[in-house]
């Protein structure tokens, strides 16, 4: 009977989160989800049907950033913060008066005579440990995004500053000042004009050059690759071992992701070592910090004008048809 208990709760767990699983339509641009592709900005309202849906483990992650920004609001009004505005929408409008973005902020802080709007981002440990400056939101796509939805929140409510207030999902936070930023704010504007201009005339942007940061985790890759011509595609289907050794591929891709997160984090902790060193790290690890010097050759760019050559390259790209988000 317990065994039976034990899979009927993960059963019924994973029936919830699996009917979750819905796609709307979109009539506008969404401010969290401003990407550096404006194909896929154009797909997200012309082929919203098509975008891939989250499975369960994601839907189940999204669900524990919830409870964490609720959780996080009540902690700023017990501690005696006053919050306003929780959710409160916005819009960004074209030159024409055409309301082509909305989003929302996950509140206001109300401090003296000033309101500063914050946005709560729940992210894993190995990522918020890797987050000490805005500047390091611009080293990854995913993080780009949080910057153009509270730039866009600052610039069309004519606010000057707000805050980010992160949280890893085990009890620690950190919190970054936020400016308004013009020229940030130009270039998202000119994308959102640009691409809906696109979606007005029922047509799609060139695709842009595969970049892993963007493609790598789109959900219309699908759709975008079967435009691919017929011309471009190759037979291989006489080739066993092909399929198997690709299968293993995207098995293995997840993995890859986050050994170089973590590797990444566990560096990041080691920079303010300025000397040779090495470090035994409870009785299983030894950390070898190395201090060299590497030899590298400062060449005037006309010097090397006159040695360039053009050669040609081969780049392979392994891109999952329908990898599961």
């Amino acid at each position: 009977m317990l065994n039976e208990l034990i899979d009927k709760i993960i059963e019924k767990r994973k029936a919830r989160l699996e009917s979750q699983r819905k796609i709307y339509p979109r009539n506008q641009f969404i401010a969290s989800d401003i990407v550096g592709c404006d194909r896929y900005m154009v797909y997200s309202i012309l082929n919203w049907q098509d975008r891939q849906a989250f499975d369960s483990a994601v839907l189940a992650r999204l669900e524990e950033g919830n409870r964490h920004e609720k959780q996080i609001i009540a902690e700023l009004l017990t501690d005696g913060f006053e919050v306003i505005e929780g959710q409160k929408p916005f819009e960004i409008k074209n030159r024409s008066g055409e309301v082509i973005c909305r989003g929302k902020i996950d509140g206001i802080i109300k401090y003296g005579e000033n309101k500063y709007p914050f946005e709560i981002k729940t992210m894993s440990p190995n990522v918020f440990n890797s987050v000490t400056s805005l500047d390091d939101f611009t080293k990854k796509e995913y993080l780009r995004k949080y910057i153009r939805q509270i730039q866009l929140y600052l610039y069309g409510n004519n606010i000057e500053e707000g805050i980010f207030i992160l949280d890893n999902l085990a009890g620690q936070q950190k919190i970054l000042p936020v400016s308004l930023d013009y020229g940030e704010c130009e270039k998202i504007l000119q994308q959102l004009e640009r691409c809906w201009e696109y979606v007005k005339q029922k047509k799609y942007p060139d695709p842009i050059s595969y970049d892993e940061n963007i493609c790598g985790n789109c959900p219309f890759t699908a759709v975008c690759l079967r435009d691919i011509p017929a011309e471009n595609r190759l037979d291989f289907s006489t080739d066993e071992d092909l399929p198997v050794l690709l299968e293993r591929y995207g098995e293995l891709k997840p993995l890859a992701k986050e050994f170089e997160q973590v590797d990444e984090a566990i560096k990041n902790k080691f920079t303010i070592v300025d000397k040779t060193k090495d470090v035994i790290v409870g009785d299983n690890w030894r950390i070898s910090i190395k201090i060299g010097k590497r030899k590298s050759y400062e060449v005037p760019d006309e010097v090397k004008q006159q040695y360039m050559v053009e050669k040609d390259t081969k780049i392979i790209k392994i891109i999952p048809l329908n990898e599961k988000k």
